[in-house]
């Protein structure tokens, strides 16, 4: 994890949310809250909203078995598991989000399955 802490994840996700919100129209950005911006999206891009949401649970999920991992608590096979999953989902929502983007920054009438 290379020294990742709660506040380098809190402006990961700040940021993400803020991109996100930007491409899909969300105005004011720079002056609302976390909060305040993903209650935004979900009324406007309902869809981007669940992919978004998908991806910070992922990150949430990621930090906390990769600070149980670092501190060596539960050395078993189990939480070895568990990391490999928190690894895969993180890169599974990141994937569907960054294709989300992609969609809404080249401004495509219709989002690909």
């Amino acid at each position: 994890m290379s020294g990742t802490t709660e506040i380098g994840v809190g402006f990961t996700k700040m940021t993400v949310i803020r991109r996100v919100a930007n491409a899909a129209g969300v105005e004011g950005t720079d002056f609302l809250m976390p909060g305040e911006i993903r209650a935004e999206l979900a009324k406007s891009d309902p869809e981007t909203s669940a992919l978004l949401q998908l991806f910070l649970e992922a990150v949430d999920r990621w930090f906390l078995i990769n600070r149980l991992v670092e501190r060596r608590m539960g050395q078993d096979s189990q939480l070895d598991d568990e990391h490999v999953t928190a690894v895969a989902r993180r890169a599974a929502a990141q994937a569907q989000l960054e294709k989300r983007l992609r969609f809404l920054e080249t401004g495509r009438s219709s989002y690909p399955s």
